[in-house]
């Protein structure tokens, strides 16, 4: 969306229209959704193998 903002913005001050196709922000968004899922569910899974005193025990 960021993205989206300064491209709006730039497009703007130059006196431009504006041509984001909606394929490309839904796939910025689809490839956020899936990165980020990752990111939280593969430590997650990890931590769900351990016991809770291991857990807790580990710094690393």
């Amino acid at each position: 969306m960021i993205g989206a903002g300064v491209t709006a913005a730039m497009a703007y001050g130059q006196g431009w229209g504006l041509a984001i196709p909606p394929l490309a922000l839904g796939g910025g968004f689809g490839v956020a959704v899936v990165a980020g899922a990752v990111a939280g569910l593969y430590p997650a899974l990890r931590a769900s193998r351990l016991s809770q005193t291991d857990a807790l025990r580990t710094n690393g």
